[in-house]
């Protein structure tokens, strides 16, 4: 969990230096996908949610205790 907070801290400094501006304009993703900025960004984040509703449901089978991480921000 260590590295996934360091990777959030490192993701949303990143995010910071996007100007409004520049949400929509558009960039090749995987060489030739054409996508505007914002589009990848709600992309991982929906996938984030979902591997963390993954990971509750596993540790739910296991009778384990589910990991709070709304709180550790």
């Amino acid at each position: 969990m260590e590295m996934w907070d360091l990777d959030i801290a490192s993701n949303y400094e990143l995010y910071n230096q996007i100007s409004k501006g520049q949400f929509h304009e558009e960039f090749a993703m995987y060489v030739e996908l054409r996508v505007s900025v914002i589009q990848p960004i709600l992309y991982f984040n929906h996938k984030e949610i979902h591997h963390r509703g993954q990971e509750d449901a596993c540790l739910r089978s296991l009778a384990t205790e589910l990991s709070f991480f709304w709180d550790r921000f």
